[in-house]
Protein backbone atom coordinates (compact mmCIF):
# COMPACT_ATOMS: atom_id res chain seq x y z
CA UNK A 1 0.00 0.00 0.00
CA UNK A 2 1.24 3.37 -1.12
CA UNK A 3 0.27 7.06 0.11
CA UNK A 4 0.33 10.42 -1.66
CA UNK A 5 0.84 13.42 -0.01
CA UNK A 6 2.68 16.74 -0.07
CA UNK A 7 4.69 15.33 3.17
CA UNK A 8 4.90 12.17 5.32
CA UNK A 9 4.14 9.68 3.06
CA UNK A 10 5.52 7.35 0.58
CA UNK A 11 5.43 9.28 -2.48
CA UNK A 12 5.86 13.08 -1.67
CA UNK A 13 3.87 14.53 -4.59
CA UNK A 14 1.96 18.44 -5.03
CA UNK A 15 -0.96 17.04 -6.76
CA UNK A 16 -1.71 20.73 -7.50
CA UNK A 17 0.78 20.83 -10.39
CA UNK A 18 1.16 18.80 -13.90
CA UNK A 19 4.63 18.69 -12.97
CA UNK A 20 4.01 17.08 -9.38
CA UNK A 21 1.37 14.67 -10.72
CA UNK A 22 4.30 13.46 -13.14
CA UNK A 23 6.59 12.72 -10.82
CA UNK A 24 3.92 11.05 -8.33
CA UNK A 25 2.92 8.64 -11.62
CA UNK A 26 6.49 7.70 -11.72
CA UNK A 27 7.19 7.37 -7.85
CA UNK A 28 4.45 4.93 -7.71
CA UNK A 29 5.25 2.83 -11.06
CA UNK A 30 8.40 2.34 -9.76
CA UNK A 31 7.83 1.35 -6.43
CA UNK A 32 4.45 -0.73 -7.25
CA UNK A 33 6.43 -3.80 -9.20
CA UNK A 34 4.15 -2.79 -12.31
CA UNK A 35 1.13 -3.68 -11.19
CA UNK A 36 -1.97 -1.60 -9.19
CA UNK A 37 -4.75 -3.77 -7.43
CA UNK A 38 -6.32 -0.65 -6.51
CA UNK A 39 -6.18 2.81 -6.72
CA UNK A 40 -8.04 5.58 -3.89
CA UNK A 41 -8.25 9.17 -4.98
CA UNK A 42 -9.05 11.06 -1.94
CA UNK A 43 -7.05 14.81 -2.93
CA UNK A 44 -9.41 17.32 -1.32
CA UNK A 45 -8.60 21.31 -0.35
CA UNK A 46 -12.13 23.06 0.88
CA UNK A 47 -12.51 26.93 0.80
CA UNK A 48 -11.02 27.91 4.03
CA UNK A 49 -7.66 26.06 3.16
CA UNK A 50 -7.32 27.09 -0.38
CA UNK A 51 -8.24 29.24 -3.52
CA UNK A 52 -10.82 28.55 -6.13
CA UNK A 53 -8.18 27.95 -8.68
CA UNK A 54 -6.07 25.34 -6.21
CA UNK A 55 -9.21 23.44 -5.13
CA UNK A 56 -10.40 22.46 -8.93
CA UNK A 57 -6.56 21.74 -9.60
CA UNK A 58 -5.95 19.08 -6.90
CA UNK A 59 -10.14 18.29 -6.34
CA UNK A 60 -10.31 17.29 -10.11
CA UNK A 61 -7.03 17.21 -11.91
CA UNK A 62 -5.04 16.30 -9.15
CA UNK A 63 -7.28 12.91 -9.00
CA UNK A 64 -8.07 12.67 -12.70
CA UNK A 65 -5.02 12.67 -13.97
CA UNK A 66 -3.27 10.36 -11.24
CA UNK A 67 -5.51 7.84 -11.81
CA UNK A 68 -5.66 8.04 -15.54
CA UNK A 69 -1.81 7.46 -16.14
CA UNK A 70 -1.53 4.53 -13.96
CA UNK A 71 -4.44 3.05 -15.73
CA UNK A 72 -1.75 0.95 -17.30
CA UNK A 73 -0.75 -0.74 -14.45
CA UNK A 74 -4.04 -1.21 -13.38
CA UNK A 75 -4.80 -3.32 -16.45
CA UNK A 76 -2.42 -5.99 -15.36
CA UNK A 77 -4.36 -6.41 -12.12
CA UNK A 78 -6.83 -9.30 -12.59
CA UNK A 79 -8.75 -7.77 -9.44
CA UNK A 80 -8.27 -3.84 -10.37
CA UNK A 81 -10.62 -1.02 -8.95
CA UNK A 82 -10.68 2.72 -8.66
CA UNK A 83 -12.51 4.78 -5.95
CA UNK A 84 -12.67 8.66 -5.97
CA UNK A 85 -14.28 10.79 -3.67
CA UNK A 86 -16.41 13.00 -4.26
CA UNK A 87 -18.89 14.65 -1.73
CA UNK A 88 -22.43 15.06 -0.72
CA UNK A 89 -21.86 18.75 -1.35
CA UNK A 90 -21.90 17.94 -5.35
CA UNK A 91 -25.96 18.31 -5.01
CA UNK A 92 -25.65 22.00 -3.99
CA UNK A 93 -25.47 24.68 -6.71
CA UNK A 94 -22.20 24.58 -9.30
CA UNK A 95 -20.96 26.89 -11.89
CA UNK A 96 -21.88 24.22 -15.12
CA UNK A 97 -19.39 25.87 -17.61
CA UNK A 98 -16.38 24.69 -14.08
CA UNK A 99 -17.52 21.25 -14.63
CA UNK A 100 -17.85 20.85 -18.27
CA UNK A 101 -13.77 22.40 -18.49
CA UNK A 102 -12.98 19.80 -16.39
CA UNK A 103 -14.78 17.26 -17.97
CA UNK A 104 -13.26 18.36 -21.18
CA UNK A 105 -9.55 18.25 -19.79
CA UNK A 106 -8.74 21.97 -20.15
CA UNK A 107 -7.42 22.53 -16.44
CA UNK A 108 -6.34 26.38 -16.95
CA UNK A 109 -9.75 27.57 -18.26
CA UNK A 110 -11.91 26.01 -15.56
CA UNK A 111 -9.01 27.22 -12.66
CA UNK A 112 -10.02 30.45 -14.36
CA UNK A 113 -13.15 30.33 -14.12
CA UNK A 114 -13.30 29.00 -10.65
CA UNK A 115 -11.22 31.53 -9.44
CA UNK A 116 -14.17 34.04 -11.14
CA UNK A 117 -16.83 32.45 -8.25
CA UNK A 118 -17.08 30.69 -5.35
CA UNK A 119 -18.35 27.37 -5.97
CA UNK A 120 -15.12 25.57 -6.66
CA UNK A 121 -15.56 22.71 -4.49
CA UNK A 122 -18.92 22.24 -5.16
CA UNK A 123 -18.12 21.89 -8.61
CA UNK A 124 -15.02 19.60 -8.79
CA UNK A 125 -16.94 17.28 -6.44
CA UNK A 126 -19.66 16.84 -9.13
CA UNK A 127 -17.06 17.10 -12.50
CA UNK A 128 -15.20 14.16 -10.68
CA UNK A 129 -18.72 12.23 -9.80
CA UNK A 130 -19.78 12.33 -12.98
CA UNK A 131 -16.06 11.81 -14.32
CA UNK A 132 -16.58 8.35 -12.61
CA UNK A 133 -19.91 7.99 -14.13
CA UNK A 134 -19.00 8.48 -17.73
CA UNK A 135 -15.13 6.62 -17.19
CA UNK A 136 -16.75 3.35 -15.73
CA UNK A 137 -18.77 1.65 -18.95
CA UNK A 138 -16.18 3.39 -21.33
CA UNK A 139 -14.28 0.20 -23.47
CA UNK A 140 -10.77 1.31 -22.43
CA UNK A 141 -11.91 1.18 -18.65
CA UNK A 142 -14.51 -1.78 -18.62
CA UNK A 143 -13.02 -4.47 -21.23
CA UNK A 144 -9.86 -4.23 -19.18
CA UNK A 145 -12.33 -5.09 -16.00
CA UNK A 146 -11.32 -2.46 -14.06
CA UNK A 147 -14.18 -1.12 -12.02
CA UNK A 148 -14.85 2.58 -11.12
CA UNK A 149 -16.74 4.31 -8.45
CA UNK A 150 -17.06 7.38 -6.36
CA UNK A 151 -17.57 8.11 -3.16
CA UNK A 152 -19.67 10.47 -2.14
CA UNK A 153 -19.49 11.66 2.13
CA UNK A 154 -21.31 14.20 4.47
CA UNK A 155 -19.92 15.92 7.10
CA UNK A 156 -16.87 13.61 8.52
CA UNK A 157 -14.72 14.20 11.14
CA UNK A 158 -11.68 14.94 9.53
CA UNK A 159 -8.80 17.17 9.91
CA UNK A 160 -10.31 19.28 6.40
CA UNK A 161 -13.53 19.56 8.49
CA UNK A 162 -11.95 21.11 12.04
CA UNK A 163 -11.99 23.73 10.52
CA UNK A 164 -15.54 24.65 10.13
CA UNK A 165 -16.76 21.96 13.05
CA UNK A 166 -14.03 23.53 15.48
CA UNK A 167 -15.77 27.01 14.81
CA UNK A 168 -19.15 27.63 16.83
CA UNK A 169 -20.63 30.00 13.73
CA UNK A 170 -19.16 27.27 11.03
CA UNK A 171 -20.06 24.71 12.73
CA UNK A 172 -24.22 25.73 12.94
CA UNK A 173 -24.01 26.78 9.13
CA UNK A 174 -22.58 23.38 8.02
CA UNK A 175 -24.63 21.67 9.85
CA UNK A 176 -27.42 23.40 8.63
CA UNK A 177 -26.50 23.12 5.17
CA UNK A 178 -26.19 19.22 4.95
CA UNK A 179 -28.19 17.78 7.72
CA UNK A 180 -27.52 14.10 7.85
CA UNK A 181 -30.88 11.95 9.91
CA UNK A 182 -28.42 9.34 11.48
CA UNK A 183 -25.95 11.22 13.16
CA UNK A 184 -24.23 15.05 12.90
CA UNK A 185 -21.25 13.95 12.03
CA UNK A 186 -19.79 10.80 10.34
CA UNK A 187 -16.14 9.11 11.54
CA UNK A 188 -13.53 7.95 8.98
CA UNK A 189 -13.91 4.69 9.76
CA UNK A 190 -18.10 5.05 8.00
CA UNK A 191 -15.99 5.95 4.38
CA UNK A 192 -12.87 4.28 4.76
CA UNK A 193 -15.28 0.78 5.45
CA UNK A 194 -17.31 1.71 1.84
CA UNK A 195 -13.79 2.06 -0.17
CA UNK A 196 -12.10 -0.55 1.13
CA UNK A 197 -14.58 -2.92 0.11
CA UNK A 198 -14.81 -0.83 -3.47
CA UNK A 199 -11.34 -1.22 -4.22
CA UNK A 200 -10.95 -5.11 -2.95
CA UNK A 201 -10.92 -8.11 -4.56
CA UNK A 202 -14.48 -9.04 -3.52
CA UNK A 203 -15.88 -5.94 -5.91
CA UNK A 204 -15.99 -7.67 -9.16
CA UNK A 205 -18.82 -6.01 -10.57
CA UNK A 206 -19.91 -3.05 -9.13
CA UNK A 207 -19.15 0.06 -11.48
CA UNK A 208 -19.94 3.53 -12.37
CA UNK A 209 -21.55 4.31 -8.54
CA UNK A 210 -21.94 7.28 -6.84
CA UNK A 211 -22.19 5.72 -3.15
CA UNK A 212 -23.57 8.36 -0.92
CA UNK A 213 -22.00 7.94 3.19
CA UNK A 214 -23.50 10.85 4.21
CA UNK A 215 -25.79 9.76 6.88
CA UNK A 216 -29.16 9.76 4.58
CA UNK A 217 -28.75 13.29 3.38
CA UNK A 218 -28.76 12.54 0.25
CA UNK A 219 -31.94 10.44 0.25
CA UNK A 220 -33.69 13.00 2.60
CA UNK A 221 -32.67 15.42 0.55
CA UNK A 222 -33.40 14.06 -2.64
CA UNK A 223 -36.50 11.61 -2.07
CA UNK A 224 -37.69 8.24 -3.15
CA UNK A 225 -36.85 8.76 -6.85
CA UNK A 226 -33.86 6.53 -7.48
CA UNK A 227 -33.58 8.57 -11.05
CA UNK A 228 -32.76 11.71 -9.54
CA UNK A 229 -32.79 14.09 -13.05
CA UNK A 230 -35.62 16.33 -11.89
CA UNK A 231 -34.29 16.88 -8.47
CA UNK A 232 -30.40 17.42 -9.08
CA UNK A 233 -31.48 19.50 -11.79
CA UNK A 234 -33.38 21.85 -9.44
CA UNK A 235 -30.57 21.57 -6.48
CA UNK A 236 -28.40 22.80 -9.37
CA UNK A 237 -30.40 25.63 -10.85
CA UNK A 238 -30.41 26.90 -7.25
Amino acid sequence: MLGVDLHDADVIGDLATKVGRTEAVNTIAGLSGRRLDGIVACAGLASLQADQATIIRVNYFGAVNVVEALRPLLATSPTSSVAVVSSAAMLFAVDDQVVEACLAGDEDRAAALAQQGDRAYASSKRALARWARRTAPSKAWASAGICVNAVAPGIVDTPMTALELDDEALRHDLLSAIPQPMRAVGQPEDVAEVLTWLTGPDNRFVTGQVIFVDGGFEAATLGDDVGRGDDVGRLRRT
